[in-house]
């Protein structure tokens, strides 16, 4: 019984530790990319947003404001630029994974 739960353990940390890379790799990823929507792309698409919106009267600007509506477009905009960043990211890390291995034709 006891080499059964001792082989048991042992796998368990071995595919613990091969999941650690992956998940490690990706947490990192994950930050670095939304440090990089914080600081470059999310301002910029507010802005745009604001300019869009810079066209109502006063009174639907109080209101929306008032309603929380600037806040939900931020969060859903900060998540769709996230996102998109992230698929690109992912994208392109496959695209150079499938090219190993075929360098100078092989």
């Amino acid at each position: 019984m006891d080499a059964i739960l001792t082989k048991l353990v042992g796998l368990l940390v071995t595919g613990l530790k091969l999941a650690a890379g992956s998940i490690v790799g990706r947490v990192m990823s994950a930050l670095g990319l939304t440090w990089v929507n914080v600081i470059y792309a999310l301002p910029q698409v507010k802005q745009w947003i604001a300019e869009k919106f810079s066209g109502l009267p006063d009174n639907v600007m109080a209101i929306l404001s008032a309603s929380g509506i600037d806040v939900f477009m931020t969060l859903i905009v900060s998540a769709i630029v996230a996102r998109v960043g992230m698929r690109t990211f992912t994208t392109s890390i496959t695209a150079l994974e499938s090219l190993i291995g075929q360098e100078q034709g092989t």
